[in-house]
């Protein structure tokens, strides 16, 4: 598939697109309605970039991910819901133009591979970590949805289990050690700072490291009964995750503001109305109030929601488990490239 070298572009907060991965997006400001109207009249792609982390403006990453519009629904007040499917990395090299909505200037970041026989055995690491965290973890702890928008329980459960059936469809003989690490990537890794630094590296065996490092350590949170919270930072990761990470080529380029994006603002005249309450009014309290009672049905709730997760987890993780006894999994041959490299009008 042809991917040109200038395509529409949305800056959003902690969102990584590896390839092969799909990313659900909600369309709701009128400069990203325009833009998707015009996708869809088009080729249908759209350039996907980070926004950097602590930036009032927005300012993007250098390195991002193309998607393809695999699906959308318009909903009656104009927002829309989008899946994206991630087809390949890129990195930013010029935004041409700010208004209506961006158009970027992109060029490709292909994958290199300096020892296949290091890559393949950090491939067999990466798979058996990865097999042990699908295993030991809850779904709804272990899939994971970059998407702030998503709240509703439903709705995330059939996100997560489609996330983990396309991992698992992948985890198969054949699958370059490049894809491995996306699709892990993407669907297991929790902090956005750590997806990041996988999506800009190149080297094959260093995105292999990184990737075992990371899943090391959340592996030891599970078994320790913590949390893999996205509030943790690269630095964790020590000397294999340099963080900051070092610049990349266009860093030192000023980011031209964009004009469509107003900070929020205090309203000097705004004034808040206090509710009003008499302090000497006496409150009548109620007899047949247990205290007692009250934490036991929050007990009650509690048990079966994690029950019911459980049984969902169960039927998910005995598929799983039964395709791993059904085949064996060997390190795949280095990634290849089946790209025309003479055809001068496909950069990637």
């Amino acid at each position: 598939m042809r991917v040109p070298s200038e395509l529409p572009g949305m800056v959003l907060p902690d969102a990584t697109l590896f390839p092969q991965s799909i990313l659900p997006v909600r369309i709701d400001e009128p400069r990203h309605r325009r833009l998707l109207a015009d996708v869809l009249d088009g080729p249908r792609m759209i350039f996907v970039t980070m926004r950097k982390p602590g930036a009032l403006k927005e300012c993007a990453e250098k390195v991002g991910g193309v998607g393809l519009v695999r699906a959308c629904i318009t909903r009656k007040n104009g927002s829309s819901d989008l899946l994206l499917e991630g087809l390949t990395r890129a990195r930013l090299d010029k935004t041409l133009r700010y208004r209506p909505y961006r158009i970027c200037r992109l060029s490709a970041l292909p994958p290199r591979t300096l020892s296949p026989e290091t890559v393949n055995s950090l491939l067999t690491t990466a798979l058996e970590l990865t097999c042990r965290l699908l295993v030991k973890t809850p779904l709804d702890r272990l899939v994971q949805i970059p998407v702030p928008q998503v709240t509703d329980r439903e709705t995330l459960l059939v996100l997560q289990r489609a996330a983990l059936d396309n991992l698992v469809e992948h985890l198969r003989p054949g699958t370059t050690p490049d894809d491995l690490v996306n699709l892990v990537s993407s669907c297991l890794l929790s902090n956005p700072g750590e997806r990041q630094l996988i999506l800009e590296t190149q080297e094959v065996d260093l995105r292999l490291r990184r990737l075992i490092r990371i899943l090391h350590r959340q592996i030891d949170a599970v078994l320790a009964g913590q949390p893999t919270a996205a509030t943790e930072t690269a630095s964790s990761l020590e000397e294999t995750v340099p963080f900051p990470r070092p610049p990349l080529a266009g860093d030192d380029e000023d980011e031209e503001e964009d004009d469509d994006i107003e900070p929020w603002e205090d309203d000097e005249d705004e004034q808040w109305e206090e509710p009003d309450f008499d302090e000497d009014e006496d409150f009548e309290e109620d007899d047949d109030f247990d205290e007692d009672d009250e934490d036991e049905d929050w007990e009650d709730d509690e048990e079966d929601e994690e029950e019911e997760w459980d049984e969902l987890t169960k039927d998910i993780l005995a598929e799983f488990e039964q395709w791993l006894g059904d085949s064996d999994i060997t390190p795949p041959r280095s990634e290849t490239s089946d790209r025309d490299d003479n055809d001068e009008d496909i950069p990637f």
